[in-house]
């Protein structure tokens, strides 16, 4: 352009940068990122940090938990950091940590949330503990296999976690999950229901006390107090191998749930 335009442009740049990102025809905004913000990093949020998360405002707030970070929009923390919920029971804050390599439905045995990458918490679970996403609602979350957004416990309803939804699956014949994920039994007060979670590494019979969850056919459960188990799914009224009796794993037999039990005895 020449410099007549140039120097229109200038003016215009100077009168309207608080309404529109000017460009010319050169490095877009003068910083050479092109996205109109003048800080030269080319994410848009005009904080100058590359991370597109608005940090300078955010991070000047007082988190819920008492905390340095934003989990949600993993804000706040350096390069090579995420952030996460760390603590135990009630008594968690939000800390900066090494980001791990876990995504969506990793699992993470107890106490291993440094094994979640970014954006993610090791979320405990008595079938198996993974690697959850941060969400604000159920548009936030996975959709294969259906999950839903619900308060993470201990946080007194400041976050929530992606938490795999009811699925029609089969835990007998194990269909009905993506790969790498295994349909297992709930157990809640009124029902059983099935569900998609990780695929564990127990195999049937082993101590699975550690959260690394069982194997596909097989789900984790208490067998007796303070005691963990890999036991193989049947059908009720069939009897497994070995002539074992599959048994109805709820505590209340007489309440309506699938014919679906575990290989015990």
């Amino acid at each position: 352009m020449s410099w007549r335009q140039g120097f229109i442009v200038a003016i215009l740049c100077s009168v309207l940068s608080s309404v529109i990102a000017c460009r010319d025809t050169g490095s877009g905004d003068g910083d050479g990122d092109g996205d109109g913000d003048g800080d030269g990093d080319g994410d848009g949020d005009g904080d100058s940090d590359a991370d597109a998360d608005y940090d300078a405002a955010i991070c000047e707030e007082p988190f819920p938990l008492g905390g340095e970070c934003e989990p949600f929009l993993q804000a706040c923390c350096g390069t090579g950091e995420r952030c996460t919920l760390s603590g135990s029971g009630s008594d968690l804050s939000e800390t900066c940590v090494a980001t791990g390599s876990g995504s969506d439905g990793t699992p993470c045995s107890e106490g291993q949330d440094d094994v979640c990458g970014r954006g993610t918490i090791c979320h405990e679970h008595p079938l198996i503990s993974s690697c959850a996403r941060f969400c604000l609602n159920t548009g936030d979350c996975p959709d294969e296999p259906e999950h839903t957004c619900l308060p993470l416990d201990g946080t007194d309803n400041a976050y929530n976690v992606c938490v795999p939804a009811y699925a029609e699956c089969n835990p007998v014949i194990r269909t009905g999950c993506p790969s790498g994920w295994a349909c297992v039994m709930e157990i809640y007060p009124s029902t059983l229901v099935t569900t998609c979670y990780p695929e564990g590494t127990h195999s049937a019979g082993e101590d699975c006390s550690d959260g690394a969850g069982c194997q596909a056919g097989s789900g984790c459960y208490e067998v007796e107090e303070g005691s963990f188990q890999c036991l193989e799914y049947c059908m009720l009224g069939e009897d497994c191998a070995g002539l074992v009796e599959c048994i109805d794993i709820h505590p209340n037999p007489q309440m309506d749930h699938p014919f679906y039990g575990v290989c015990f005895g």
